[in-house]
C-alpha cells in the first residue's frame, strides 16, 4: 500500500476516534488515541509540512516555546508534563489536518455524514432527557445550572460544537455543488439547531449569534449586497423571538442572565450567579497579570496565582466558587505576561485575516465562534477544545492567499 495512502487511512481514523471520544466522558483516553494515530500520518506525508505558510507555522510554534520556557522555569511535575503534552497534541493535529485537507476535501461526505448523526444521536437523547425531567432542569437553569449532556460532555464545549457544526452547515448547505445532499444535511441541521437552542450555553449561544452577525455586517460591506445583509439581521431578530417564546430552556436562562446582572450590585449574591463569579474571576486574573506583566507565572501556576489573589484582594467569593480565568487571554496572560495575550490576539487575528482575504465567509464565522468563546472558555487548556481548534481551522481553509 501506497505510504501517502496509510498516511490519509491513519488520519481519518484518528479524527474520527478523536471526535468519538469527546462525547464519551468515561473513554476520554479515546481522544487521546485518536491524536495520536492522527499525529503518526504525518509521517506518511512529511514533505507537505514545508507546504504550510511560515505565518502559520509560526502561529503553532509559539505554544511550544511557551512549554519550553515552562521547562527552563521548572521545577519539573507531572502538571508540566501534562501540559507538553497537550500541547503537543495541538500541533500533531494541526500539522496533519494542513497535510491532508486537500484529501479531506474529497472525503467529506461520509465524514461528515458520521459526524453530523453522532452529534444528532447526543443531542437527541440529551433533549429527551430534559424533557423527561423538564421542570427540575428548568428550575436549575434558574440557579446558573445546566442541562445534562447524553455522554458527559461538558455543556459549555457542548454549546461551541453545536454552534461550529450549525455555523459549517450554513455554508455546506448553500455549496452549489452539494445539492443532491441538501435533504440530509436540511434535516439533520435543523435538529441540532432546535437542539442547540434548548440545550446550549450562554457562551455557545452568544458566540454562535455575536459571530453571525459579524459575519453578515462583513459580507454586506465587502459585497456590498445591502438588501441581503439587512434580510440576515431580520431573520436572526425573528428566530431569537421565535426561539424564546417557544423554548422553556431559553427562557429560564434569559431569565437567570437578566437576575444575574441585577445581582452585580449586591456582592455577596455572586456566589449564586455565574456570570458574577466570572466577573470577579476577570478582576483576579486582571490584577495578577498587572504584577507580572512580562515574565508570567508559567502554566502550572495559574490556579495557585488565582487562589493567592482572590484572598490578597478579599474577594467575596466562597472558596468553592474560586475559579480559574475561564478565558483565554487572560490564562495566557497569567501564564506567559504580555507575550501570552498578544500570542492569543495574533493566533486569531492571522486566521480572520485570511478569511477577509479571500473572502472565505465560512471560515470567518467559524474563527469567531472561536474568538469569542475564548472570552468566556480557556479554550487551548481542554483537550476537547483543543482538539476543535487544531482541526477544524485548517480543514475548511482555502488556498487562495495566505
Amino acid at each position: 500500500m501506497h505510504a501517502k495512502t496509510i498516511g490519509k487511512i491513519l488520519f481519518f481514523t484518528g479524527l474520527m476516534i478523536s471526535f468519538i471520544g469527546l462525547f464519551i466522558f468515561n473513554w476520554i483516553k479515546l481522544t487521546s488515541l485518536g491524536t495520536i494515530i492522527t499525529g503518526l500520518s504525518i509521517f506518511f506525508d512529511l514533505k507537505k509540512v514545508k507546504d504550510i505558510p511560515v505565518t502559520f507555522r509560526l502561529i503553532y510554534i509559539i505554544p511550544f516555546i511557551f512549554i519550553v520556557s515552562d521547562f527552563i522555569r521548572g521545577p519539573i511535575s507531572s502538571d508540566l508534563n501534562q501540559e507538553f503534552f497537550l500541547i503537543l497534541g495541538w500541533g500533531l493535529i494541526a500539522v496533519a489536518s494542513f497535510i491532508y485537507r486537500d484529501r479531506f476535501s474529497m472525503q467529506t461526505e461520509w465524514m461528515l455524514k458520521l459526524a453530523l448523526s453522532i452529534l444528532v444521536i447526543v443531542n437527541g437523547v440529551s433533549v429527551i432527557g430534559y424533557f423527561a425531567n423538564r421542570e427540575a432542569i428548568d428550575q436549575l437553569l434558574l440557579q446558573s445550572k445546566s442541562i445534562p449532556i447524553f455522554g458527559g460532555i461538558h455543556h459549555i464545549h457542548f454549546g461551541i460544537i453545536n454552534a461550529l457544526a450549525i455555523a459549517l452547515l450554513f455554508a455546506y448547505f448553500f455549496h452549489k455543488d452539494r445539492k443532491i445532499f441538501r435533504n440530509f444535511y436540511f434535516y439533520a441541521g435543523l435538529i441540532v439547531f432546535i437542539c442547540f437552542h434548548i440545550l446550549s450555553s450562554r457562551t455557545g449561544l452568544v458566540s454562535f449569534y455575536l459571530s453571525l452577525f459579524t459575519v453578515i455586517c462583513f459580507y454586506t460591506l465587502k459585497e456590498k449586497k445591502y438588501k441581503a445583509g439587512l434580510i440576515g439581521i431580520l431573520t436572526i431578530i425573528l428566530v431569537n423571538l421565535l426561539a424564546i417564546s417557544t423554548s422553556s430552556s431559553l427562557q429560564n436562562k434569559l431569565s437567570n442572565s437578566i437576575e444575574d446582572i441585577e445581582s452585580w450590585d449586591d456582592k455577596e449574591s455572586i456566589n449564586y450567579k455565574s456570570m458574577g463569579m466570572r466577573l470577579e474571576a476577570y478582576r483576579i486574573s486582571w490584577a495578577a497579570f498587572k504584577d507580572q506583566p512580562f515574565k508570567g507565572y508559567g502554566a502550572t501556576s495559574v490556579d495557585s496565582v488565582m487562589q493567592k489573589y482572590y484572598s490578597d484582594l478579599n474577594t467575596v467569593l466562597y472558596q468553592e466558587n474560586r475559579v480559574g480565568p475561564h478565558n483565554q487571554y487572560l490564562e495566557y496572560a497569567i501564564k506567559y505576561g504580555i507575550w501570552g495575550f498578544l500570542f492569543v490576539i495574533l493566533f486569531y487575528y492571522v486566521w480572520i485575516r485570511k478569511a477577509w482575504i479571500n473572502a472565505d465567509y465560512r471560515l470567518l464565522f467559524v474563527v469567531l465562534i472561536l474568538a469569542v468563546s475564548s472570552v468566556f472558555e480557556s479554550l487551548f487548556e481542554r483537550q476537547v477544545s483543543i482538539f476543535l481548534v487544531a482541526t477544524v481551522l485548517p480543514l475548511i481553509s482555502n488556498d487562495h492567499k495566505d
